[in-house]
């Protein structure tokens, strides 16, 4: 959904002050220290940042199984894994660019969450390194089971030359509490449409951080086993947010239900569709 009036990618970076997600062209300057622009910056700038429009990635893919893919599929999401565990870049950028879609995706049966992006950022990868990562579609603001970025992870490693890359850059801004209700909300409604999946699968339920950092806010997380999934988007943000919620089993006719979710609550606004 356009939303009329958000800033650009360009004008605003992201932070994090007094529990509130926020853009701020000084968040790095605010933050000090390692935060602060500095010549690993202004080289980001000249070798790391993208050379063509970032692709996005916008499906949540929330399977966190060993066994919750097709033996293929789970062999080629450990190899990533280990590559970039390995901090073998040439042969991550090489499975990722066949595979652009595992750019934000984690080992299978893993504990950690890490993303290839996340990997990069504790071993300080080179600048074009993370750049591939980013044009590919990598998410700044994809946490790990403990609650880490990327920016936090390299900063815990003292990577300097990763603090500007890393940090997220929102294109609008929802406060963190409101969009934190709007979450648990959306999870509620999920657990509601297909709680057994769920629990039985021990699925990874979409973190709407995400959507602050996509051009268009708006992303699909299909549920193994349900034959469908649920679709999601911001449909206005700042501090009286809205978002909207598709969901269906293609099995079943007449199933697709449309919810509201705001900071009160959640309605259906239309059911029978699909």
């Amino acid at each position: 959904m356009p939303m009329g009036g958000s800033p650009s990618t360009g004008e605003l970076r992201s932070s994090r002050a007094g529990g509130a997600v926020y853009c701020n062209p000084n968040a790095r300057a605010m933050l000090g220290g390692l935060t602060k622009r500095s010549d690993a910056d202004d080289a980001w700038a000249r070798e790391g940042a993208p050379v063509t429009t970032p692709r996005e990635s916008s499906e949540w893919s929330s399977v966190t199984a060993a066994d919750g893919f097709a033996a293929h599929e789970a062999v080629q999401r450990h190899a990533l894994a280990d590559h970039a565990k390995a901090s073998d870049w040439d042969r991550v950028l090489r499975e990722l660019d066949a595979r652009p879609d595992l750019v934000n995706s984690w080992r299978p049966g893993g504990q950690a969450w890490f993303t290839p992006l996340h990997h990069a950022a504790r071993a300080g990868a080179p600048l074009d390194v993370v750049g591939r990562l980013m044009a590919l579609g990598a998410w700044r603001t994809l946490r790990t089971r403990t609650g880490e970025r990327p920016l936090e992870i390299a900063l815990r490693h003292h990577h300097a030359h990763l603090v500007g890359p890393l940090e997220p850059t929102l294109i609008r801004a929802v406060p963190a509490d409101a969009l934190a209700t709007l979450e648990a909300h959306f999870h509620a409604i999920i657990r509601e449409r297909a709680a057994d999946l769920v629990e039985q699968q021990a699925l990874r339920l979409p973190a709407l951080d995400v959507l602050l950092e996509l051009a268009e806010p708006r992303m699909w997380c299909p549920v193994p086993g349900m034959y469908g999934g649920f679709s999601f988007w911001l449909e206005r943000c700042g501090s009286d947010p809205v978002m909207i919620t598709e969901s269906w089993s293609r099995v079943v006719d007449g199933s697709g239900q449309r919810h509201e979710v705001t900071r009160a609550g959640v309605r259906v606004i239309a059911e029978g569709f699909v």
